[in-house]
Formats: C-alpha cells, sequence, structure tokens
C-alpha cells in the first residue's frame, strides 16, 4: 500500500522500494530501542508460578 501510493505520488518504483525499505529500517530500530529497556530479571521475578494458579483454582 505504501509502495502504491509512493509510486503515484512519484511515478518511480525505485523510489517507492527505497521508501518502504527506510520505513521498515525505521521500524526495527524503533524495536531494537523499546527491546533494550525489557528487564528480563524482573519479569521473571513479577510472574506468577503456575503452581500457585493451580493451587488458587482448586
Amino acid at each position: 500500500m505504501l509502495r502504491d501510493i509512493v509510486v503515484v505520488g512519484t511515478g518511480n518504483v525505485v523510489t517507492a522500494y527505497v521508501v518502504v525499505f527506510l520505513v521498515e529500517a525505521l521500524l526495527l530500530a524503533t524495536a531494537l530501542l523499546l527491546l533494550r529497556r525489557i528487564n528480563v530479571d524482573a519479569f521473571r521475578s513479577e510472574r506468577v508460578d503456575m503452581l500457585q494458579i493451580v493451587a488458587v483454582a482448586q
């Protein structure tokens, strides 16, 4: 869809693919920055153990 919009706007297919590639690179960089903020140890310490869930359910 983005490629088609850029092709209609510029009339150049190569430019459209470059724009799509740059958008994907930007999204990848954003994902990598967000992944750096994830603390696995904190997640593990806050995780509820499955045995506790089963014990509460009974």
